[in-house]
């Protein structure tokens, strides 16, 4: 029940800023928008050991213990737009998982991938046929203790469906906005 519980406020949580009206979509591919938005990055980069950054693993049973990220990188993602809309970023998430040749290799000892990261945009704009950059620094730590990991970099995009006259223009014009989701995977080495 309680995890019934939990799984429905998740949810609620997740729904209510949409009560309003906005479109959610987990691709520009999916819903109807002139925006046409490419993400550019590096296939491969490299990681070196990690200095003084540090995470926190909380436990129940046992005192919290604090351990040291094993390594670091950084690297840039280009975000384009080409067909002469303007979109605005709205939030930047990445997920960093172990992997073995590009493939992506799940801990099977229950054990969880830790990491942290900053991103440094260039604007939140991106103007119709222009682009934006955005900088990242990724701190990790694998269950394998391993260097070679996938790192998944997730932008929320908005493009505003600003009115075309006068009449149309009110209060409301965030109703038809679309909100997208872009990806891009950059391999760590």
């Amino acid at each position: 029940m309680i995890m019934r519980r939990r799984t429905e406020t998740a949810l609620l949580l997740l729904l209510l800023p949409c009560f309003g009206g906005c479109e959610l979509s987990t691709d520009a591919d999916s819903v109807s928008t002139d925006a046409a938005v490419q993400l550019v990055g590096p296939d491969i980069t490299s990681a070196v050991r990690s200095g003084g950054k540090f995470y926190l693993i909380t436990r129940t049973d046992k005192p919290d213990e604090s351990r040291e990220y094993d390594y670091q990188t950084s690297f840039t993602i280009t975000v384009a737009e080409t067909n002469g809309v303007r979109v605005y970023i709205k939030g930047v998430g990445i997920k960093v998982q172990q992997a073995f040749g590009g493939i992506v290799a799940p801990p099977t000892t229950g054990d969880v991938e830790h990491y942290e990261f900053v991103s440094r945009p260039s604007s939140n704009q991106v103007e119709g046929r222009g682009n934006a950059t955005v900088q990242f620094d990724v701190w990790y730590d694998l269950p394998n203790l391993g260097r070679e990991a996938l790192v998944t970099v997730t932008f929320t995009i908005l493009d505003k469906q600003e009115a075309d006259d006068a009449e149309d223009s009110d209060d409301n014009d965030d109703l038809n906005d679309i909100t997208f989701s872009k990806s891009i995977d950059v391999r760590i080495q």
